[in-house]
């Protein structure tokens, strides 16, 4: 074959790649900021303690969002999809927690969460993440 032949076929293969990862950054974006939004807001309404409380609930929400929505923008060009979602679900989790100290140090000078807490993120959003893309494989039928 011809070398042009190869040239083409190797951007072809870099903007899908390019595309898939654009997908998945999103995604986990999505889930990111959704938990950081929730949480500034939940700490302007309750105590920085309470809010802390409650963070695995809002990780395991946008551990679920980050989930379908990274089978729903993938749907069609990768196999393992709920596999991807997990990841993604997880990630989001993961990424959260020194964000979120970050923000809770600048804002209030101490950090609120601790190892024990990116545990407890690690394991929800990947649980969550797993359910967010297991509903979205069942909701597309794919």
């Amino acid at each position: 074959m011809s070398p042009e032949f190869h040239m083409r076929f190797n951007r072809k293969q870099r903007r899908k790649t390019i595309k898939t990862t654009a997908n998945i950054s999103f995604s986990i974006a999505s889930g990111l900021f959704g938990s950081i939004i929730l949480a500034v807001f939940l700490s302007g309404v309750i105590s920085a303690g309470k809010t802390a409380d409650i963070m695995p609930l809002i990780i395991g929400f946008n551990g679920a969002v980050s989930g379908y929505k990274a089978v729903d923008l993938l749907k069609g060009s990768l196999a393992h999809l709920k596999t991807v979602g997990t990841i993604a679900g997880t990630a989001a989790g993961v990424l959260a927690w020194p964000v979120l100290n970050i923000v809770s140090f600048y804002a209030a000078g101490v950090f609120i969460l601790t190892a024990g807490d990116l545990a407890t993120f690690t394991v929800v959003s990947g649980m969550t993440g797993y359910l967010g893309s297991f509903t979205a494989v069942r909701y597309f039928q794919l």
